[in-house]
């Protein structure tokens, strides 16, 4: 049942006009809250959402991505809630301008996994959301490339690789 809810949830966003529905629910108003320096959480609804941020150089940052069931204690490195995948990329991104303006690192990079859809619709939403708050993002040139999952665990053939998409923020000052 749950799975069916994700796919109709999934499918009416691909179709849906995402330019005009995503400006309503991106406002960087979600409310999120500090664990430490390097660990952000908000919730959407019921769902408890981690942002962790690692520190890779002198002032360069990996932030990772996920969503903790808090019934059965397990994480996911699952950004999209299943009502409601744009209020979690508001969240996100309101962590990500903490960060700018705690730190104004030099680099940020994170990566999203999942099917080719789903990739998509977070490139959408991460270019909507760059367009949009450029006070904040305008100081970054951003590239796209491929990213590939590491496991410390050998892969079956059949799965030649997990790959998502690995974004790099670079400020040119």
């Amino acid at each position: 049942m749950r799975l069916q809810q994700y796919y109709k949830m999934w499918s009416q966003l691909y179709e849906s006009n995402i330019e005009k529905n995503i400006d309503e629910v991106l406002d960087l108003n979600t409310k999120v809250k500090r664990i430490s320096h390097m660990e952000w959480y908000f919730w959407v609804k019921n769902d408890l959402y981690v942002v962790k941020i690692g520190k890779r150089g002198k002032s360069h940052y990996e932030l990772s991505f996920i969503h903790k069931d808090i019934e059965s204690k397990e994480e996911t490195s699952n950004l999209t809630n299943k009502h409601t995948p744009f209020s979690v990329m508001d969240g996100v991104a309101v962590v990500m301008k903490e960060l700018i303006e705690e730190r104004r690192p030099q680099t940020i990079e994170f990566s999203v996994f999942g099917e080719d859809k789903k990739i998509k619709m977070f490139k959408k939403i991460m270019n909507l959301i760059l367009k949009k708050y450029k006070d904040i993002f305008g100081d970054y040139k951003v590239k796209e490339g491929i990213a590939k999952l590491p496991l410390d665990y050998g892969l079956p053939k059949e799965l030649l690789q997990v790959t998502g998409i690995k974004f790099l923020m670079k400020r040119d000052n």
